[in-house]
């Protein structure tokens, strides 16, 4: 399931070895998008292993701890106790959040044996460490050693990276809008959402989600969906 319910519908779901992408600028809303999406995997029971090596890793949690409480963070800290009490029926004990620096696949790959999670989240693909070479040959390194991984583990695994400056102020993304590989990193993904935004949407509390690519179900289409920044929630429209 994916969420929120009109990606489900545009969709039919994501499954194990299936691989996918979120990308966006910078501040549009990439984090508060797959936040919200961790929140419905561990709300349906999944175990769910966040790779963070874009953002602190306190900030991160704060904002997911939000998502599965329907909190802002000065509501959690007003009632810390309650909170707790929310996340842990909202599945919080199936997550696993992890700092690497920038992190390798074979680090993954030992969480993953460690932590047998059912998704994987890699937030930013971009960062990990993948040896040598120019910028777009290591891009499709990394979105290869994704797929390999959804493979050799049978899970699912969503990835995060940011667009080119092609892609600012535009609602409607495509593949040519991925910053530094237009072409090696979306052949290795079953599902690309770009994540667009304006003034008039920012200014209105909405995103633009488009389906770059699609082999989930084919459909190729965008819509927009209602964001709350405080709670990190993604709302169909």
């Amino acid at each position: 399931q994916l969420y929120p319910s009109s990606l489900q519908e545009a969709t039919g779901g994501a499954g194990r070895g299936n691989s996918l992408l979120v990308f966006g600028r910078p501040e549009v809303g990439k984090s508060l998008f797959w936040i919200n999406l961790c929140g419905g995997f561990l709300h349906d029971g999944h175990r769910v292993l966040v790779i963070e090596n874009e953002d602190p890793v306190n900030t991160t949690l704060s904002r997911i701890v939000s998502r599965i409480s329907s909190r802002t963070i000065f509501e959690v800290m007003k009632d810390i106790q309650g909170t707790q009490d929310i996340v842990k029926r909202g599945g919080y004990d199936n997550l696993f959040l992890k700092s690497l620096s920038p992190g390798t696949f074979s680090e993954i790959n030992g969480l993953i044996d460690r932590y047998k999670p059912d998704i994987l989240i890699i937030n930013q693909l971009r960062n990990l460490a993948v040896g040598n070479g120019e910028k777009v040959s290591t891009m499709e390194k990394a979105a290869t050693g994704a797929r390999n991984l959804a493979k050799k583990h049978d899970i699912l695994v969503v990835s995060v990276t940011q667009a080119g400056d092609s892609a600012s102020g535009k609602l409607v993304l495509d593949m040519s809008d991925i910053d530094s590989s237009k072409t090696g990193m979306p052949a290795q993904m079953d599902l690309i959402v770009g994540v667009g935004s304006n003034e008039d949407f920012e200014a209105n509390g909405r995103r633009m989600l488009s389906l770059s690519k699609n082999k989930l179900s084919g459909n190729h289409s965008f819509f927009p969906v209602g964001v709350d920044v405080q709670t990190n929630k993604v709302i169909s429209l």
